[in-house]
């Protein structure tokens, strides 16, 4: 009985890449009742990475079916490379989990049980996407839709930067048909020597500011001129000793951006300075820092994952300037 007991909470606990393995036989399962509402899709060849795309359909929405557009980038296996696309997604018809009806939030939302829909555009690509970001410049007429834009860090090193705003209005406008001309790109980025996974649209530059990393420890900054070319600053900014896996630009400072590395720090910077060398370097890890967030909510708070399971969330007022490696170690808000 005791045994059967244990075997019973192994069951429910939740499984931790890293911490847990599955045994000969075993499968993960989702837990339905954590979900408000739960959609699976196949997509031709895996995704590294996608981006949800902001709409025009209101924030903080509560009604069912739902509708979300979405960009993401393909993995296809090296031999079938040109198989790789950049697909453009619109989902719809979106319904919530069953939940009994006596609950206090139960609707009577028309459709509620719709069929899900899933329309989607393609753009071919020859390289793999390790990660992709899409970004909005605002319309100076507001009869018309925002610009929306794509950039795809792919495996061969290079940035690809896209309009796919006709790919999105296609969704709703039938009959519309998307020429070979639109499917270009606006600018190909060539300064990367390796290929990178680190890349964040500034969201104080409203005609368009990248940042962008790779795996040789160099960061680029590349922004939209006012004759819409694309120019990217020659001389990066160095002092990882690690490859870039993240990138966020500060939510309240335009100047700003930080950068996490798999040497185990975070770095803070500032695009003014000359010596294209980090403003704070703290040693957040022993082990590869791959995801950071920047709070848009409380613009001092940073939050880091590494590779050994830790989490963090950092007050950044706490870091002090040319905070290294031999230094005590920062202590997190919460980890």
């Amino acid at each position: 009985a005791n045994d059967l007991s244990e075997a019973m909470d192994v069951d429910q606990q939740t499984f931790i890449v890293g911490r847990n393995k599955l045994e000969p036989g075993q499968t993960l399962s989702p837990d339905l009742s954590t979900y408000e509402m739960l959609h699976a899709l196949s997509t031709p060849w895996p995704c590294l990475s996608f981006d949800i795309v902001k709409d025009s359909l209101g924030d903080n929405r509560k009604t069912y079916p739902a509708t979300m557009y979405a960009v993401a980038g393909t993995q296809a296996e090296g031999r079938r490379a040109k198989e790789n696309q950049l697909m453009v997604m619109k989902f719809s018809g979106l319904s919530r989990m069953e939940r009994n009806q006596d609950d206090e939030d139960s609707s009577d939302d028309e459709d509620e049980d719709a069929d899900p829909i899933l329309e989607s555009a393609s753009i071919p690509f020859n390289s793999a996407t390790n990660r992709i970001r899409a970004y909005q410049i605002p319309a100076s007429n507001s009869s018309k839709p925002p610009t929306t834009l794509t950039a795809s860090m792919t495996e061969a090193g290079q940035v690809l930067i896209h309009d796919v705003t006709p790919h999105l209005a296609s969704f709703d406008t039938p009959g519309t048909v998307i020429s070979p001309q639109q499917n270009k790109p606006l600018s190909t980025l060539k300064m990367h020597k390796s290929e990178g996974y680190g890349i964040d649209w500034s969201p104080l530059v409203s005609t368009g500011k990248l940042v962008t990393g790779d795996n040789d420890g160099k960061i680029y900054i590349t922004t939209r001129t006012d004759g819409e070319r694309w120019e990217t600053d020659s001389r990066p900014f160095t002092g990882h000793t690690g490859s870039v896996e993240e990138l966020q630009w500060s939510p309240s400072e335009r100047n700003v951006f930080a950068s996490a590395s798999s040497d185990g720090t975070i770095k803070v910077w500032d695009v003014r300075s000359k010596s294209k060398t980090a403003a704070l370097s703290v040693q957040v890890s022993d082990t590869d820092v791959n995801v950071m967030s920047w709070s848009h909510q409380t613009s001092h708070l940073l939050a880091s994952g590494a590779d050994d399971g830790v989490w963090a969330v950092w007050d950044l007022r706490q870091w002090k300037p040319n905070t290294s490696s031999a230094s005590p170690r920062p202590t997190p808000v919460a980890s």
